[in-house]
């Protein structure tokens, strides 16, 4: 057998591939999985919210306290505010008539007798709102040197 500087008498090893693409793949599968996870988990964690609010807002619905406030806002007559009415943290009755179907508040009495004036009252439905005139306080300090006078202005 003749010899040529050229030649060996092994074959050459087969090309190597990269080797990178399996760790690519793998790289991948773990990010793909994890995104899949979490999405899923946030998802899933909405749906629960969900699902638990509104079955809180149904029973909520179906309560016998939502029926009586439905009846009370549909029912509400205002005829039935005619008469006096005491307010127990001020000690103070208040007189409220009905002219032309519309409540007004007509007399403000405290509990020592004293009549306040009622300028305007509005009833929009709900509430019956009044407004007063402002008065003029005036408190004296006897027994200082300088006499002051305090007083709320109009």
């Amino acid at each position: 057998m003749s010899t040529n500087p050229g030649w060996s008498q092994t074959p050459p090893p087969p090309p190597q591939s990269g080797g990178g693409g399996n760790g690519v793949v793998i790289v991948l599968a773990i990010v793909g999985g994890l995104l899949l996870l979490c999405c899923g988990g946030v998802a899933g964690l909405g749906w629960f919210v969900y699902h638990r609010a509104s079955v809180a807002v149904e029973d909520f619905r179906n309560s016998p306290e939502f029926q009586n406030l439905q009846n009370l806002n549909l029912n509400l007559d205002p005829a039935a505010l005619a008469g006096e009415w005491r307010d127990t943290d001020l000690d103070a009755i208040y007189t409220i008539s009905v002219q032309n179907g519309t409540p007004q508040l007509t007399s403000i009495v405290d509990d020592d007798g004293e009549v306040f004036v009622v300028e305007e009252s509005n009833w929009d439905g709900f509430s019956l709102n009044f407004r007063q005139p402002v008065r003029r306080i005036h408190v004296d300090e006897p027994g200082r040197r300088n006499h002051h006078r305090h007083g709320l202005l109009d």
